[in-house]
């Protein structure tokens, strides 16, 4: 990158500084790059001879005594910058290498991920083993034995980067060396350091064998593996709270009209509130948890009390209401005849001769229906194959809540069960000896030609 930008992105990285501070520190490192220039060197010669510019503003920001943003950065965006930090090494330190080098680093590069392959082996071992335990535990251990074997894959994926990335550092890459540049500002010694751009009130010695990185050491390197994992999980159990609010706030919206609409039942939308909330407040956590936001405790308990109290007496006003409330099968009030004619070779599929009346005085076949016309509608076929308990329930879901609400204002809960429609069939004694004759014929066609039956 050249000054500009340079400056630029060291300038975003240590905005909580103030004003004047910001300015004092853009005004060295932009001297310090013309003095380079001066030299007979590029703008980008000068700024890669600085360093890491994420480094860079983390000193700044310790020597300012101010807690670098960094560490409010998520893993993720710190891995991005630590993988852009090396691989901005790897190009200067390949730049001008001549082709056997370049070749010679290639070839080295494979034989490095060859051995950390092989460094996979024992992860496998421990994965057939704990797979071989959790086996026996039957439906829940399949569960466990997914999380076992991600959990090891995470962590050998980590440690093959961190290995990979040590050892190529180490052998391969190396860092520019440091030069330092004195200046003063408003009569106090600050010190520039040119690899690390450190400007501090007081001189800043870096700690011998002090090995900088994302992840310093083993602990601190499984633990990263360990959030990460949570985090993964934690991301599609917040995609499902999400699913469970948008339902449970649907929910909570036809209750509370029920309760305006008939002013009964009030437990119930305080029970779906409750459970809302609680919702909510998981959503809340797992959000925070998964982009490092701080998460109000306080206010998070005092929410939680407030779904209990609302579940609890939601349940017990429920309780109450229902003890008051009649649960009744829907009334079936309307009645409907309806005249099939008769022929030899009718066939009735759903033959039941329970429900069949002899009547002589009936010339085709009758039937007459007992059902709720808001719930039901009666079909009626022309065909030589019919069914006579032929039904749709009807779609006119005004009629329908109109009906629920007017029982539930007499506090009555009516309920709909498969026998909404009742019908007899009225027949002569010589009409039901054929339908009989014809139903049988017809099911031994059936057993004979299964493909028939439509």
């Amino acid at each position: 990158m050249n000054k500009e930008e340079f400056l630029n992105k060291l300038k975003s990285k240590i905005s909580v500084l103030n004003d004047e501070e910001i300015d004092d520190i853009l005004s060295e490192y932009a001297g310090y790059i013309d003095e380079k220039v001066a030299d007979g060197k590029t703008e980008k010669e000068a700024v890669k001879e600085l360093g890491s510019i994420n480094e860079i503003a983390s000193d700044l920001l310790d020597a300012y005594k101010v807690k670098s943003t960094a560490s409010e950065k998520n893993i993720v965006e710190k891995a991005v910058e630590w993988v852009t930090d090396f691989v901005e090494l790897i190009i200067s330190n390949v730049k001008g290498k001549s082709f056997a080098d370049i070749l010679k680093f290639l070839i080295t590069l494979g034989l490095i991920f060859l051995v950390i392959l092989v460094c996979k082996i024992p992860f496998l071992i421990v994965e057939d083993a704990g797979e071989s335990i959790f086996v026996s535990m039957g439906s829940i251990g399949k569960v466990f034995s997914f999380i076992w074997n991600t959990l090891l894959e995470f962590c050998y994926l980590f440690m093959a980067i961190i290995a990979f990335v040590a050892i190529v550092k180490k052998e391969f890459l190396k860092e520019k060396p440091k030069s330092k540049i004195k200046t003063k500002n408003e009569g106090k010694e600050k010190e520039v350091n040119t690899e690390k751009k450190t400007i501090s009130e007081k001189k800043i010695v870096p700690k011998k064998n002090e090995k900088k990185g994302f992840i310093s050491n083993f602990g601190g390197f499984l633990t990263a593996c360990v959030i990460i994992f949570l985090k993964f999980i934690c991301f599609w159990i917040l995609i499902g709270i999400f699913g469970y609010l948008v339902g449970i706030s649907v929910t909570f919206a036809i209750t509370v009209y029920l309760f305006i609409a008939t002013l009964k039942f009030i437990g119930i939308p305080i029970i779906i509130w409750g459970l809302l909330l609680a919702g909510i407040i998981f959503a809340e956590i797992n959000f925070n948890f998964i982009f490092n936001r701080k998460t109000n405790w306080k206010r998070i308990f005092i929410s939680l009390i407030i779904s209990i109290v609302s579940i609890g007496g939601g349940v017990g006003l429920t309780a109450i209401s229902a003890a008051n409330t009649n649960i009744k099968k829907v009334d079936t009030p309307d009645t409907k005849e309806v005249t099939y004619k008769m022929n030899d070779k009718l066939v009735i599929e759903d033959f039941d001769q329970e429900k069949y009346v002899v009547d002589d005085k009936v010339k085709d076949i009758k039937v007459v229906y007992t059902y709720n016309k808001t719930f039901a509608k009666i079909n009626k076929s022309d065909s030589d194959h019919i069914k006579v308990n032929e039904y749709d329930y009807t779609l006119d879901n005004k009629k329908v809540v109109k009906y629920f609400l007017n029982g539930l204002k007499n506090d009555t809960l009516f309920f709909i069960n498969d026998d909404v429609v009742d019908y007899k069939v009225y027949i002569s004694k010589d009409n039901l000896k054929t339908i009989k004759s014809n139903y049988n014929n017809w099911l031994k066609e059936i057993d004979k030609n299964p493909e028939n039956n439509n």
